[in-house]
């Protein structure tokens, strides 16, 4: 991911949270999102721009490991449109001093917490120079992840669950070999078909990240490619703009499933543009979005 310097990735982010949650800057002019350079890695507390749904736990002091660093800087009063590059352990609001501690379970490339204003939070990696594909960013759900939720952007309704174990590795392998782009390759406001998607995890906690379903860009940077979104269809229904945003042969593949009678059968689907054979079981992903005669395909 190319790095874009300074508080630009953090206008990014308010803008988003400002989307999200209404929620302005806290300082005169200053930087609206909590996170913190560690390294080479901006660190973002992303329930301050993507809220989790219902079920979701909060982090308790009994995921803590042990203190890794200290803040040494922050820029809260600073202006927005500063360009000045975060330096190591500088934050945007967390105070001087404040540990920062490792979260059993996780690596720290992945997962680390901090208090503010006594509030214990995750901080998850948003920007890294250094990151290719999408397990450079999300590789720590990797074997993690219990079930994925669909829900709307706007007030968090629930619109789908993929729970079945297999489809689930699946979406998480995809989303683990994305690429990683700085920005939504979305050209107008009209490819924008905004969804939250929640990462649940074993341990209770969860990754959720706004999902552009037009684009298949997941906030952060990574571009799922088109059989993730295809997956996603059967748990939110299908229209044109879906079709448009997944391609005719998927669409279609998942129309023939949705109709096809008991006991029947159906090939393996292709993406042209990934080469690789998309299981028929990332078309049926959402079961109950299907006809109720239908059951897993055969080979």
């Amino acid at each position: 991911m190319k790095r874009r310097g300074g508080l630009l990735l953090i206008v990014c982010l308010a803008l988003a949270a400002c989307q999200q949650s209404g929620r302005g800057g806290e300082g005169d002019g200053g930087a609206s999102i909590d996170g913190f350079q560690f390294g080479q890695t901006f660190y973002a507390r992303w329930t301050d721009v993507t809220a989790h749904p219902a079920g979701v736990r909060p982090l308790r002091d009994s995921d803590l490991g042990p203190v890794v660093d200290r803040v040494v800087a922050n820029r809260a009063n600073e202006p927005v449109e500063s360009g000045t590059p975060f330096r190591n352990l500088e934050a945007t609001f967390l105070k001087v001093g404040t540990p920062i501690y490792a979260v059993k379970g996780y690596s720290n490339s992945f997962r680390l917490a901090a208090r503010r204003d006594g509030k214990l939070g995750l901080y998850e990696p948003w920007e890294s120079p250094t990151a290719r594909v999408g397990a450079d960013l999300l590789g720590g759900i990797d074997g993690k992840v219990r079930r994925i939720g669909i829900y709307a952007d706007h007030g968090l309704r629930p619109l789908g669950t993929i729970s079945d174990r297999r489809r689930v590795e699946g979406l998480v392998d995809l989303a683990m070999q994305a690429p990683v782009e700085g920005q939504d390759p979305a050209n107008s406001k009209d490819e924008y078909e905004l969804y939250v998607l929640t990462f649940h995890l074993a341990d209770g906690t969860g990754v959720s990240r706004l999902f552009n379903a037009a684009t298949g860009f997941l906030a952060g940077g990574v571009v799922v490619p088109k059989p993730f979104t295809a997956a996603i269809i059967p748990c939110r229904g299908t229209s044109e703009h879906q079709r448009a945003a997944i391609g005719d042969g998927i669409y279609r593949a998942l129309v023939e499933v949705a109709n096809m009678p008991e006991g029947g059968r159906f090939q393996v689907i292709s993406d042209d543009h990934y080469h690789d054979p998309v299981p028929g079981l990332l078309a049926s992903a959402c079961p109950h979005a299907l006809p109720r005669h239908w059951s897993e395909p055969h080979d």
